[in-house]
């Protein structure tokens, strides 16, 4: 079945028209019920329970898309982790974006009041838009994985390019059963020829993702996220390749029309754009290479 972030783009803008009622926890389907956002509110407690608070905007987008994955009851952690490491790969073509439709379009669709994660804000490429880089391939991976109850960090350091140069670069570590494993969405799109997906870097260890990534005290100037992640002393072996239906190439313009659109249904609406703000993806490495205000160490090499 060919995966794709149509359906939760549905939901959301399904929301922005409508206002969205409680979702189904991750696992019960995340079935969504929606009511006018302008029905009156109740005046007494004797006309009916108090209505319950709008869910997150980000928590909505996630749901749907743990919803697509079909996972039954009986999934293990390890199931439920190549789910969501198979779905970001399936969901997203590598295009860097910076439209301003794109990026702050979660200001006029988020009416909850919780500040979003920096990783929620970035993960909305691939979960929303189905576009993005290696830092929207990481955080969309890590808001599922923490949606559906695991622990998991985003990395920065370095991998090498085509050309054998090493380029900055973003990935996850996720914790299974206590320990901790290397999983990178975005280097495994890239390797990812014709319909199979062979799990080259899902769930490996420190030493084998030294011979091709390099993060924390190996960097010139690790910053002290960079320097408080912890060890991956295991690589456990990948699983028998699968087909894979990666979603068509978005048309961007397309994405940023339909952006247009929603705010200014919510602007027609009276909403007014979030203030919030969120804090900043860890850097990468050019970053705090560049500021010594982000290095750890000064001094060091």
């Amino acid at each position: 079945m060919k995966q794709r972030p149509a359906l939760v783009a549905a939901l959301l803008l399904a929301c922005l028209a409508c206002g969205c009622a409680q979702q189904a926890a991750p696992g019960q389907g995340a079935q969504s019920t929606f009511v006018p956002s302008s029905a009156p509110p109740s005046s007494s407690l004797a006309q009916g329970p108090a209505p319950t608070a709008a869910p997150c905007y980000f928590d909505v987008m996630a749901d749907a898309a743990i919803a697509e994955m079909g996972l039954g009851s009986t999934a293990s952690d390890y199931d439920k982790v190549r789910a969501a490491y198979r779905y970001v790969i399936a969901a997203t073509t590598y295009i860097e974006y910076d439209q301003e439709e794109l990026v702050e379009l979660w200001r006029y669709e988020d009416v909850c009041g919780k500040v979003p994660t920096p990783y929620q804000v970035a993960g909305a490429g691939p979960l929303l838009h189905g576009i993005g880089t290696c830092e929207n391939y990481a955080s969309a991976l890590i808001v599922l994985l923490q949606r559906l109850g695991f622990e998991a960090l985003y990395v920065t350091g370095r991998t090498f390019s085509v050309q054998g140069t090493l380029v900055d670069h973003a990935w996850v570590m996720v914790e299974i059963e206590d320990i901790w494993y290397h999983i990178d969405p975005q280097l495994e799109d890239n390797v990812t020829k014709g319909p199979l997906l062979f799990y080259h870097y899902f769930l490996k260890g420190d030493e084998e993702f030294r011979a091709h990534h390099v993060w924390g005290a190996a960097l010139p100037k690790p910053d002290e996220h960079s320097l408080l992640l912890p060890a991956c002393p295991v690589s456990l072996a990948p699983p028998t390749a699968e087909e894979l239906s990666q979603a068509p190439r978005p048309d961007v313009e397309a994405l940023v029309t339909q952006a247009r659109r929603a705010m200014r249904i919510a602007r027609a609406r009276g909403r007014t754009p979030s203030t919030l703000a969120p804090d900043e993806l860890p850097p990468l490495p050019r970053y705090v290479e560049a500021d010594p205000a982000l290095q750890a160490n000064p001094g060091g090499g």
